[in-house]
């Protein structure tokens, strides 16, 4: 039992660390980058850094009616979802989607 209470906080702590390093800079350099999200390819276009959000666009081929500032829909798109980066308005956890990207922030 001691070893398994051991192995939890040293896992506590590598998620502690790893979430402290998560740095606007080491986002910005993953623009670009091809994600697997709720099984559709997206590329990472952008990151919100108020928000600590990285903004993923489909690569699907499909494209959705994008309203302008007045609800008129003018043209269409590909689709753009953001991700939040934290689960928490504190930033003490990761957002398990945001894991699930399987990112290098190395």
């Amino acid at each position: 039992m001691p070893i398994i209470i051991y192995t939890q906080n040293i896992f506590n702590m590598d998620h502690f660390e790893l979430m402290k390093e998560i740095s606007t800079q080491k986002l910005r350099s993953l623009i670009g980058t091809h994600v697997n999200w709720q099984n559709q390819e997206h590329v990472i276009v952008e990151v919100l850094e108020d928000e600590l959000a990285l903004v993923l666009r489909s690569t699907q081929q499909s494209k959705i009616i994008q309203p302008d500032q007045h609800g008129e829909a003018h043209r269409r798109v590909q689709n753009t979802v953001t991700l939040t980066i934290y689960s928490n308005t504190e930033k003490s956890e990761l957002n398990p989607e945001f894991m699930e990207l399987g990112l290098q922030l190395d």
